[in-house]
């Protein structure tokens, strides 16, 4: 993606990701874009001054996973190459973890049900413009947690997380004092990660050829014969033109939007039932034995 000509990527297994739907709004100096993840893969953000538009700024990173701020990192004007790798974050002085996809775990902890997960599949790199006012001590690092949970009431579609890798050694690093120069950052830079299989399915990732060429017809024989037979005029000789189809892109936010909705009228159906067999006198039902649908039941979706 690039924007206010900074360029921002993420790459994994050294090989830059695939990039789909990417969205940029000039006027507000965002962009946004959705990516593949793999759970298990190590993965790095990106950002480059290819033009040197920014070289005599310095820059401040603010790195951002499922909402949570997770990293700092300052860019003094001298840095003549303008490429910054962020992969790790420091947890010793002496160790570092890479940034990993991670599968996501889905727990029935009711205590987590209230938990936001709006900003979960996020990944939000904000580059500030700063001015550096002095170097401090070697980083101790910090603790990181492991793989978020979320209830599975609230999964959203999601598939994956942001975690860490094992503890690898590291040479120490001086922190940098820095004051934000501006009112918001000079780019904002949004991936949503999803798996491949989630992002083919909302029609936002293209099928892969052999599964698009499975899907097409194969000719009969008689319609093969007829063809062989027909002449056909010398303009008829060249490639027939292939018919333009619009992708369709799915709304994966409204369509969990939905789901939630269906999943708690399907909550409240199951209680309502529950209080009907009880009224029956039936006391021994528990409501995980009761079923949202009925056998013989018919839900008319015609219109009056």
């Amino acid at each position: 993606m690039k924007c206010n000509k900074l360029e921002c990527y993420i790459t994994a297994d050294k090989q830059r990701l695939d990039e789909y739907g990417v969205d940029l709004n000039e006027e507000e100096n965002t962009c946004s874009t959705w990516i593949p993840s793999k759970a298990g893969q190590d993965f790095a953000v990106v950002l480059a001054d290819p033009q040197k538009a920014h070289a005599a700024d310095s820059l401040e990173l603010n790195l951002f996973f499922d909402g949570v701020r997770c990293e700092d990192s300052v860019v003094p004007s001298a840095h003549s190459s303008k490429v910054s790798t962020l992969r790790d974050t420091i947890v010793s002085e002496t160790e570092r973890r890479n940034f990993q996809f991670a599968a996501l775990e889905l727990t029935d902890d009711d205590s987590l049900l209230g938990k936001s997960v709006q900003r979960a599949g996020e990944i939000k790199l904000e580059v500030w413009r700063c001015r550096v006012t002095g170097k401090g001590g070697y980083l101790r690092g910090k603790a990181v947690s492991g793989p978020s949970k979320v209830h599975e009431k609230t999964k959203k579609g999601l598939a994956h997380t942001v975690g860490y890798g094992k503890a690898e050694k590291a040479k120490r690093n001086r922190s940098v004092y820095a004051d934000k120069v501006g009112q918001k950052p000079i780019a904002t830079f949004t991936f949503y990660y999803r798996s491949l299989d989630i992002l083919r399915a909302n029609g936002i990732a293209p099928k892969p050829a052999e599964e698009t060429r499975s899907e097409s017809r194969s000719p009969s024989p008689e319609s093969s014969t007829a063809r062989k037979g027909k002449k056909r005029k010398a303009s008829d000789e060249s490639e027939p033109q292939q018919k333009k189809i619009k992708p369709e892109v799915v709304d994966i936010e409204e369509l969990q939007r939905i789901e939630d909705r269906v999943r708690q009228a399907e909550e409240e159906l199951r209680k309502a039932r529950l209080e009907m067999y009880r009224q029956r006198g039936n006391e021994r039902v528990k409501l995980e034995d009761v079923s949202t649908f009925v056998p013989g039941e018919v839900i008319d979706l015609t219109d009056d």
